[in-house]
């Protein structure tokens, strides 16, 4: 058979649901419901926010002026 016989044999049109199948779904909870979840916590972003590479560099600094007892200059400083 060549592909133009088969043509018109083939239902070429999708068929989706009516809207009273839609109805008999919804009513009988057959329903697609994604959670909402996002990515990250508010806790997650601002601990990747406050941690960075250079804010620990300066926490450190701050902690040694600290324990060598120069508080004021570790918090002009720093």
């Amino acid at each position: 058979m060549q592909p133009q016989e088969l043509a018109p044999t083939l239902e070429l049109q999708p068929r989706g649901l009516t809207e009273s199948e839609v109805a008999a779904r919804r009513s009988q909870g057959l329903v697609n419901v994604l959670p909402v979840k996002t990515s990250r916590t508010y806790l997650q972003i601002l601990c990747e926010n406050v941690f960075t590479v250079i804010n620990d560099i300066l926490f450190a600094l701050a902690l040694a002026l600290v324990l060598l007892g120069q508080v004021s200059d570790a918090v002009v400083s720093v």
